[in-house]
């Protein structure tokens, strides 16, 4: 299981309640302040910004932020992932998650 600290916890509750506005200030300075894009890659899904999100989930993965298995997972991810511009990202991690 995974467990979040209580910033994250914070921004995810923001984006479940869809205060997007919210959520994303946080999340922004989340990534600002720690390099992590994994907060902003929540707020972008959440916006429908799905180039965007692909773009922070690719850094996610490449600098282990989360491991493939852990984004398949991602309650915050896992819906968004069969939108058309996430379709091959989801396949490349199902790979590496079988792989794993």
């Amino acid at each position: 299981a995974l467990l979040y600290e209580g910033e994250d916890l914070l921004i995810r509750a923001l984006i479940r309640t869809k205060r997007l506005n919210q959520a994303e200030t946080r999340a922004r300075h989340v990534y600002e302040r720690d390099d992590d894009p994994t907060s902003l890659a929540y707020v972008r899904l959440a916006k429908g910004e799905y180039t965007a999100a692909l773009e922070l989930l690719e850094r996610v993965l490449a600098e282990g932020y989360l491991a493939a298995g852990e984004i398949l997972e991602d309650e915050l991810i896992k819906d968004h992932l069969s939108h058309e511009t996430l379709q091959a990202f989801r396949a490349r991690l199902v790979a590496l998650a079988k792989n794993g």
